[in-house]
This record gives structure tokens, sequence and C-alpha cells, in this order.
């Protein structure tokens, strides 16, 4: 599976915030880009998806900034996929079981749910 550069940049930004963010206290954006090298006109499209998708949320003000609202052991990778992708089944046998006759003794599509 190959990942998007978008996909692997709000991973990237995930995880700044993750070690970044104390409480509520917001991480500034200016921050968060500087140490991601990133432009802050491509992390605010991050923000975006990341507020929108219920991940995170903006606080204005001179204080303000990104807080993440989930803990990193309630996101897992597919939501943040579908952030910036449509919908994904990253096996076919996920829709429908009755495809591949393995699917009720499968270890690896236990992974993939």
């Amino acid at each position: 599976m190959k990942l998007s550069t978008r996909i692997y940049y709000l991973i990237q930004v995930l995880l700044d915030l993750e070690l970044h963010c104390k409480g509520d206290s917001p991480v500034p954006l200016t921050d968060i880009a500087q140490r991601q090298n990133m432009s802050q006109a491509y992390l605010e499209q991050m923000i975006t998806h990341l507020v929108s998708g219920g991940l995170a949320r903006s606080v204005r003000g001179p204080k303000g900034g990104i807080v993440l609202t989930k803990s990193e052991k309630e996101i897992n990778f597919k939501e943040i996929v579908e952030l910036l992708e449509s919908a994904t089944n990253l096996v076919v046998c996920l829709v429908n079981a009755k495809i591949c006759p393995q699917s009720r003794l499968c270890a690896v599509r236990d992974l993939w749910c």
C-alpha cells in the first residue's frame, strides 16, 4: 500500500500534537509548522481536516492553536485515511466477508478490521 503525501503529513501533524499538547493547552500552528518543516498554509489545510473530522479543535486568540480531542489510542489508521480520501476498504472482504472462504478464520482480516 502506498500512502499519499497528504496522509503522511497528516500523521506527522497528529504525532506532533500528541507530543506537544499539554492538557487543554493549544499548540500554536507556527510551532508545528516550524518543527515539521511545513508551510503554515499547508498545515492549515491539514488542521481543517482534523477539526472537521472531530480529532482536534481550534482555539482562537493570542494563545490559540490546536488541541487534540482524542488520545492516540482512540485514533485509528483508517480514520486518518478517510479524513483525506473517500471511504476506503483496504481489502475487499471487509465489505463482504462471503467473498473469501477464509474470512471466518483469517487473522489478517481481523487486523484490517
